[in-house]
């Protein structure tokens, strides 16, 4: 639980400063990745919609605080868009990048037109083409390559630990003759476990420890 909570503000001040330092001296094309959107999009993905409007609030406040003329500007569209791409965490867990890929290119998208909107059009520039080329295509670009890299390690840091269990078998076979079969003594555990949980409730581990002593 305090790793749920700490990681992702440890990776929000990560990326504001290497977003704000590290590449500002490796720009591409003259633009720099949109870490904190990236990080928006990949809670919001990973963890629903909740994460993703709660992350894209603090990400955009950081923005707003440093570069904003309105304060809750950059705010209201990383809300907006994690929010959003909080809908697609039930197709999550599947091995292809594709979708994170199309989720971090269209939704840069959206915030380079919005920021065109707030910053160019509402001043009456509207050289809408040029500054798409020029501008927002590369940081489109730029940002989707650094985001798949740090999308693999967000989502590899948010992976539960994979726990692994081992039965002597000298013990176990004292509960089974010879004639059960490896898969068999597998399946019956699991079936008298769904059958103890059904009795005592979720958390089986906390249920059967306070019950007497038992000896196994």
């Amino acid at each position: 639980m305090i790793k749920k909570r700490i990681l992702p503000v440890v990776m929000i001040l990560a990326a504001f400063l290497l977003q704000t330092t590290v590449f500002q001296s490796i720009k591409l094309a003259g633009a720099v990745p949109n870490l904190l959107l990236v990080l928006t999009i990949t809670y919001g993905y990973l963890r629903g919609r909740t994460s993703g409007l709660v992350i894209g609030f603090f990400s955009g406040l950081l923005l707003d605080c440093l570069y904003g003329s309105v304060i809750g500007l950059y705010a209201f569209i990383f809300m907006t868009i994690g929010f959003v791409v909080g809908f697609c965490k039930k197709i999550y867990f599947t091995d292809s990048l594709i979708l994170p890929v199309v989720l971090i290119a269209s939704s840069d998208f959206v915030y380079c037109f919005y920021y065109y909107i707030t910053e160019f059009l509402m001043r009456g520039r509207l050289h809408l083409g040029f500054y798409f080329i020029h501008k927002f295509l590369p940081e489109i670009l730029y940002t989707t390559l650094a985001g798949v890299l740090l999308f693999e390690l967000a989502a590899h840091l948010e992976k539960p630990k994979e726990r692994k269990v081992t039965i002597k078998a000298d013990k176990i076979s004292r509960y089974f003759t010879e004639d059960y079969s490896s898969e068999d003594i597998e399946n019956i555990i699991y079936q008298l476990l769904e059958e103890w949980q059904n009795i005592f409730g979720r958390d089986l581990g906390a249920s059967i420890m306070r019950l007497p002593s038992l000896e196994l």
